[in-house]
């Protein structure tokens, strides 16, 4: 995923006015504190001497500090605009759709399509898997499941911490051999529709972490035969 640090308008607009005023008075104060000491080597009096002095040593050292001050804030990472961070959120969110609803073989490279948005290895429920296994893990999908549809119900982003979190409805039609914990189901040509909810981890361009929640016996109440060899395991009626 591509995230984008992109700057708000209110931010650039502060940083526009605040940046020249703070040049023009660390420019004055700095100017008064060296002719207070220029002055203070010409008078003739100790008590004016050293009184001028005093004051255009503290303006000088209070440049000094706007300086460092200036030079501390200029260092400093630049605020996130948040509905430009939400457009990035939302561009990385689609991409990822995207790529899950096309087969991977349909890709030159299907690996390298699934490298351009996920760590090698990625943390898929604190496991590191390795993103060859991501790739046959969509090509199952796709065996298993055609016509996907992802519908968004909700989302959060944290910019800040690189969070994404997504809950959403994905229908498909099985169409093909399904690999679930229980076992194997083959094709029954029936329209299914689960929840899930994943909770990302972005760093840099890429997702790093994913937790996965997925309604899979939801879909398996759906798909299993009255008589097949899922139904004593699952129980209730076929929707």
């Amino acid at each position: 995923m591509m995230v984008l640090f992109a700057h708000g308008r209110k931010e650039q607009a502060f940083g526009f006015i605040i940046a020249p005023v703070l040049l023009v008075a660390i420019i004055g104060v700095f100017t008064g504190g060296f002719s207070g000491v220029l002055l203070a080597v010409r008078l003739e009096t100790p008590g004016a001497r050293i009184a001028t002095g005093v004051i255009g040593g503290l303006l000088l050292a209070f440049a000094v500090l706007l300086v460092v001050a200036f030079a501390v804030q200029a260092s400093r990472p630049l605020p996130v605009s948040e509905r430009a961070g939400r457009t990035a959120w939302v561009a990385i969110e689609d991409r990822l759709i995207e790529l899950w609803k096309r087969p991977p073989d349909e890709h030159a490279d299907p690996l390298r399509a699934f490298a351009e948005l996920y760590a090698d290895p990625v943390f898929i429920n604190g496991v590191a898997t390795p993103l060859t296994e991501v790739v046959e893990r969509a090509r199952a999908l796709h065996v298993a499941f055609s016509d996907h549809v992802f519908q968004l119900l909700d989302r959060v982003v944290q910019s800040s911490s690189g969070l994404l979190a997504i809950s959403f409805r994905h229908t498909a039609r099985h169409v093909g051999p399904w690999r679930t914990a229980l076992g194997e189901v083959p094709a029954t040509g029936r329209t299914v529709t689960g929840l899930g909810i994943d909770i990302l981890t972005i760093v840099g361009d890429r997702v790093h972490k994913i937790l996965v929640v997925a309604d899979e016996l939801q879909r398996l109440v759906q798909v299993a035969e009255p008589s097949g060899p899922l139904r004593p395991l699952l129980g209730g009626p076929v929707r």
